[in-house]
């Protein structure tokens, strides 16, 4: 279980070993950790501005967009030519961007003068896209007919047309070009268009500081996300300081997620696969996807255009495509992608017994010399992996597919399976802590376990009344949910069906006791009456976002100096949407979706249950850390500069399923006859209407939606004919 990375401690001295190093060892060690790992900038270096200090506006730090004047231009009061000039400015000149307006742009320059803030036109201002803030993507509208090319400059080829009012997304500043994504020739990609020709919509990014817990968050965009700026994450820390912030994938991730918020999921799918080149001969190319022989759900081939992304590997690249492909109404697409997300964990799983002992020990080693653990791949948490299954049903249900009920029969065994292991391991390591601190106390170490529990205890504390909302991690009901829902479509036909529905439906409801759309299931399939007759309607819905991985910095006193402690940490992320409802045509509530599967509280329930793993690897980095700081502390200034360097770049494993809502909730209701279409409304405090949005639900006798509902937006789908009613 690689979770956690540690690269200091207080109390060190409790556990050093006696150790005599030689400058040779030494040597050997830091040559070691240089061509491991390489000399690599901080997480999030360079993204805050280093002349003077920010412009702060009632308290909040504003950090502005940097931009280059393209030409003379004026300087004006307010957006427009009719607004009063306040100064001129010459070509050449540096200015942030302070906002955005109409096609013009706040500039703040600074010339012999002193400081100058005004409005200048869009044509007369190149943006530097890439010094945006992360997690706020940056828009664009096209001016006028222009040609969209390969490349920065006349000399590439024309690719496409960029219309007038058309809107892009920017993605890097060459020159005087914009990289941009757009729909161009009925082709939806990347083009380069010349900078006069997109007014691009700058957005701020707003730092806000809270004291007590020395927590930076800014708003805007990325609402209530924290610091990942440099300057936060490379201040020195005072003992007891905390602070969380974004870094390694979790970061990256923050501008697709944007996008998801703005219902854009096909800028969404580009902005992911924008992160990062195609990697060439990757293991998704090799094995994604999915073929079916008879009933049988199997994995196959899928298509190979998947990024690699920081350290990420071919298992996450699939399941967040697949969620980005589900949620844009492309049930096809999804398969293959979950497909290939299965394929590649059953070849892991077959190429590990292969590999054995070596293959995971080449792998710590590289892990514990560098200080990344994202180099590792990525096999998904066993609630991730019981999930893609999840999602891959929904794709097959938005088919009209009877293979769902294959698929979920799978989830269901794999979460007893993944349970089993879950608890398996977590008796070994309980074993091995307790190895650890009897050898100890043999030697003379005095190593301190329970010290160890409450450092790390103490980053979870917070979330623990969330977290023990539910027994354990393993307590999905989605796959029972499914098994009964395709049980009563088909009672229909085979009345004794609905015998299997109900059994279904109260084996969900045991894993989940307050549901109320499992217990209106249950009481009704117990009646001797005749069913309900009407169209059955089962309605999913995937809403808000699962807790985002972040770092959680904190300060530990050792001997005269603060040392960072790094451990990874789940944090909900909030959503305004309060409840989601399934209304007629003419406005009249039919149901009100219940909460089914509560991912949230699913993953901080791992962390809470995962804490003996993050402890098992805060001791052997203890351990580690007496030895490194022993052998650096010969080198004197060097060494301090490499043990700082080492402190900088390390980083634990920020990889998690970005794009899983927070919550599933769903409605099974039977529709009056001659209903065709209903709407989904979606209610935020106090009443008021966040989005709504029309369903069509076309002919057959009973039907399934799947939406995804993300604060003010709501996109729904509706399933194919079901395979009851195909010929």
């Amino acid at each position: 279980m690689k979770t956690v990375c540690i690269h200091a401690s207080e109390r060190l001295s409790r556990l050093r070993p006696p150790i005599r190093a030689s400058r040779a060892v030494g040597f050997a060690l830091l040559a070691a950790m240089f061509i491991t790992g390489g000399v690599a900038p901080a997480s999030g270096q360079g993204l805050m501005p280093t002349e003077a200090s920010p412009r702060t506006e009632r308290g909040i730090v504003l950090e502005p967009v940097q931009a280059r004047i393209k030409k003379d231009t004026a300087l004006r009061a307010g957006p427009g030519n009719s607004h009063p000039i306040i100064a001129s400015v010459r070509a050449g000149s540096a200015a942030s961007i302070l906002s955005s307006k109409d096609g013009w742009h706040e500039l703040d320059v600074t010339g012999r003068g002193g400081v100058m803030i005004g409005w200048a036109p869009h044509k007369a201002v190149v943006v530097a896209v890439e010094s945006a803030a992360p997690g706020v993507p940056m828009t664009g509208r096209v001016t006028g007919r222009v040609n969209v090319r390969s490349g920065p400059g006349t000399g590439n080829p024309v690719i496409g047309k960029g219309k007038p009012g058309q809107e892009v997304s920017l993605l890097s500043t060459r020159g005087d070009w914009y990289e941009v994504i757009g729909t161009f020739k009925d082709d939806f990609g990347t083009g380069w268009i010349r900078h006069d020709f997109v007014a691009a919509d700058v957005q701020t990014r707003h730092w806000a500081v809270a004291a007590k817990q020395q927590v930076y968050v800014f708003d805007d965009t990325a609402r209530n996300a924290t610091a990942t700026s440099s300057d936060l994450v490379n201040r020195p820390l005072s003992a007891g300081e905390r602070r969380v912030i974004y870094s390694g994938y979790s970061e990256q991730f923050l501008p697709v997620k944007a996008e998801m918020r703005r219902g854009r999921f096909d800028l969404a799918v580009a902005r992911f696969k924008a992160l990062n080149k195609p990697a060439a001969g990757s293991e998704q190319d090799q094995n994604p996807g999915r073929q079916t022989d008879g009933n049988q759900d199997m994995p196959g081939k899928s298509p190979t255009d998947s990024p690699t992304l920081m350290a990420t590997d071919a298992f996450l690249e699939a399941v967040e495509l697949g969620t980005l492909a589900l949620d844009s109404g492309a049930p096809s697409d999804a398969i293959q992608r979950f497909g290939g997300a299965e394929a590649t964990l059953v070849e892991r799983k077959t190429r590990s017994k292969t590999e054995g002992f070596f293959g995971d020990l080449f792998r710590f080693v590289g892990e514990t010399l560098t200080g990344k653990e994202e180099i590792a791949e990525y096999q998904g948490q066993g609630y991730e992996r019981i999930l893609m299954l999840n999602y891959k049903t929904i794709a097959y249900l938005l088919r009209g597919e009877r293979l769902a009920y294959n698929v979920t029969r799978r989830a269901i065994d794999w979460q007893n399976t993944e349970k089993r292991r879950f608890e398996a391991k977590l008796r070994e390591v309980k074993a091995k802590l307790g190895e650890l601190d009897r050898e100890s106390d043999k030697s003379g170490g005095r190593y301190d376990q329970g010290f160890v529990d409450r450092i790390v205890g103490e980053q979870y504390a917070a979330l623990d009344a969330r977290a023990s909302s539910v027994p354990s991690a393993y307590v999905n009901p989605f796959g029972y949910y499914v098994a009964g829902m395709v049980h009563e479509f088909e009672s229909a036909s085979d009345i004794t069906l609905r015998d299997n529905a109900r059994i279904a439906y109260e084996k969900a409801l045991k894993l989940n006791p307050n549901a109320a759309v499992l217990k209106q299931a249950v009481a009704e399939l117990s009646r001797l009456a005749n069913p309900r007759k009407g169209r059955l309607l089962h309605v999913v819905v995937a809403e808000g976002f699962a807790p985002e991985k972040k770092t959680s910095l904190y300060g530990l006193r050792f001997r005269d100096q603060v040392l960072p402690v790094k451990l990874p940490i789940y944090v909900p992320v909030p959503s305004r949407v309060r409840r989601i409802e399934v209304r007629d045509m003419k406005d009249k509530t039919l149901q009100v979706l219940s909460p089914l599967a509560d991912i949230e509280a699913i993953a901080l329930r791992h962390q809470k249950d995962s804490q003996p793993f993050q402890n098992l690897r805060v001791g052997l980095a203890v351990a580690r850390s007496a030895v490194e700081k022993t052998l650096l502390g010969q080198f004197g200034q060097l060494g301090q500069l490499i043990g700082n360097w080492r402190d900088a770049t390390s980083t634990p494993d920020m990889r998690a399923w970005m794009s899983l809502p927070a919550r599933i909730q769903v409605a099974r209701l039977h529709l009056p006859k001659g209903t065709e279409r209903i709407q989904l409304v979606s209610i935020g405090q106090g009443g008021r209407e966040l989005a709504r949005t029309t369903v069509p639900l076309g002919k057959g006798r009973h039907r399934f939606v799947y939406a995804r509902s993300l604060e003010d937006q709501l996109v729904a789908h509706a399933s194919e004919t079901l395979w009851m009613d195909k010929p």
